[in-house]
């Protein structure tokens, strides 16, 4: 889009339209538009454009126009009836490896409701009218496969009973990585699809539904590591963040492993159209309150000339669009700097208050992430930041007041927690954190007697600080060395933070 020869979207490919384009048709869609008539609806700084009646007028001839490439692509595809989609592929194998396990699974799911996994597997299987759980050999159980926003958490494939398809997790780490490459839709699809037909093929061979499960949740968690980043410690992603003033790149990679780090789920997405990170907060209902879950988006802004970036850059309408899209509650703009970000009364603290929008420069969110091994610092707490901080004066006040008052972790018996973890590396499974507070109070007869939170809290300020020695997820633990190692690891990191910060956690810690 061009206005006076000067081009005015370049970091807005949909033009503000907020209707969800068709990906498949979007990114073989190129149109070039001259629209000088919004020049007066121009900002001053040329960098946005103001809204107005002439701008939905224009967006919604440019959605007219994508609708016609649309509905033309459509009669081409008719037009070529040879190909195959994915829904008519998953029901071309012989029945022995497709309808026939399926089927049987629906009817156990049936006969056995109340089995969390079957539950999981098979959704919204129910006996007939008149009772019986039967489904004739003649009917077609593969009618279709779409892709479905299950949540992050969820497993990458499942089969709708009712509606005769199967769904696909758009939410899954491993899809999400993938599905926006041009082509990768349909084998995307198929790979799901054979996850599901191997939990069907594991239960026709008589395995318990619980074994299954395990089998199906360990290759599931390593699905999610191949497209996980490579772990870093506390001090070297607080480093990273401080050190990527020049590089949008290298700046995003540092806060998606920030929120990663502070304990958020992170779905990076890096391509246009896309906000940068998406953070998650899982926190469901706590104290019988009302489901505190909630999501952020998180955009990225450098420059390669200078150290700060002008309110222009934090593109107001995209981010709304963004947060919507994702059904996300907070924004969150990082940047090395803001034009005007120490005063309170600033162009940005203006625009930001506006727009909800909680701005934070690198170096804030690096002393966040130093503190976090230390301290009792979690995306409950963290909550405040992005609800009460729409300026980069705010949102370093409360920093401030974190370094302050956050809470210490309680004082950590890592030898022993690393000793425990230990005795039981030759077990198949790794170590259930929910297990380690009766362990650690059984041994030390009663000497540490920890809840769960407390032993969690634990757990993630010695992951932070020896991510390369220790893995973790919410619900196990595992060591990759020995505990001299893990150890040695966490001083060196240590030495890294600033003289207080070190000897707290040196103290803390007791390695």
């Amino acid at each position: 889009m061009t206005i006076l020869d000067r081009l005015v979207n370049l970091n807005d490919p949909e033009f503000g339209i907020e209707t969800e384009l068709s990906h498949g048709v979007f990114t073989r869609f190129r149109m070039e538009a001259n629209v000088d008539g919004l020049d007066p609806a121009i900002t001053a700084t040329r960098e946005s454009i103001k809204e107005s009646p002439a701008l939905s007028d224009v967006r919604a001839y440019l959605l007219a126009v994508f609708n016609a490439a649309r509905t033309a692509r459509a009669e081409i595809e008719k037009a070529h009836p040879e190909t195959l989609t994915a829904s008519e592929r998953i029901a071309s194998p012989p029945p022995a490896l497709s309808q026939g396990p399926l089927r049987r699974a629906v009817l156990r799911a049936i006969d056995e409701q109340g089995d969390g996994f079957l539950d999981e597997l098979i959704v919204g299987a129910a006996r007939g009218s008149d009772g019986v759980a039967d489904i004739p050999d003649t009917e077609n159980l593969l009618q279709g496969i779409e892709l479905s926003n299950l949540g992050f958490e969820q497993r990458i494939a499942s089969y709708d009973a009712t509606r005769r398809i199967i769904l696909v997790n758009r939410d899954h780490p491993f899809i999400d990585n993938y599905i926006d490459e041009r082509g990768a839709v349909e084998p995307l699809q198929l790979l799901s699809a054979t996850e599901l037909f191997t939990s069907c093929y594991l239960l026709d061979e008589g395995m318990a539904p619980r074994l299954v499960a395990d089998i199906l949740n360990r290759r599931d968690s390593y699905l999610r590591a191949l497209v996980s980043i490579h772990p870093r410690s506390a001090p070297v992603v607080a480093r990273q963040l401080r050190s990527a003033v020049n590089s949008e790149k290298d700046l995003e990679d540092a806060v998606g492993d920030a929120m990663q780090l502070l304990g958020y789920s992170v779905r990076r997405k890096s391509r246009s159209g896309k906000t940068d990170i998406l953070a998650k907060a899982n926190l469901g209902r706590r104290d019988g309150t009302e489901n505190r879950t909630y999501a952020v988006v998180c955009d990225a802004k450098s420059t390669s000339t200078k150290e700060v970036v002008a309110a222009d850059k934090v593109n107001l309408g995209p981010l709304r669009k963004h947060r919507r899209k994702e059904h996300a509650k907070y924004i969150l703009v990082v940047a090395p700097g803001f034009e005007g970000g120490t005063k309170p009364d600033s162009s940005i603290a203006e625009y930001c208050a506006d727009g909800e929008i909680t701005p934070i420069t690198a170096y804030d969110l690096a002393r966040i992430v130093e503190l976090f091994p230390t301290r009792r610092i979690d995306p409950y707490e963290l909550e405040r930041l992005f609800a009460e901080c729409h300026s980069p004066l705010e949102s370093s006040q409360f920093v401030d007041k974190l370094i302050d008052s956050a809470p210490p972790r309680s004082r950590a018996p890592v030898d022993l927690i690393l000793h425990e973890i230990e005795q039981r590396s030759d077990t198949k499974a790794p170590v259930a954190i929910k297990g380690l507070p009766n362990l650690i109070c059984s041994s030390t007869n009663g000497e540490y007697d920890l809840g769960l939170e407390e032993v969690t809290s634990l757990i993630q300020g010695i992951q932070a600080l020896a991510p390369t020695t220790i893995w973790s997820d919410s619900e196990w633990i595992a060591l990759q060395t020995t505990p001299d190692k893990v150890k040695a690891e966490i001083r060196s990191n240590l030495e890294e933070l600033t003289p207080s910060l070190r000897d707290e956690g040196l103290n803390a810690l007791g390695v």
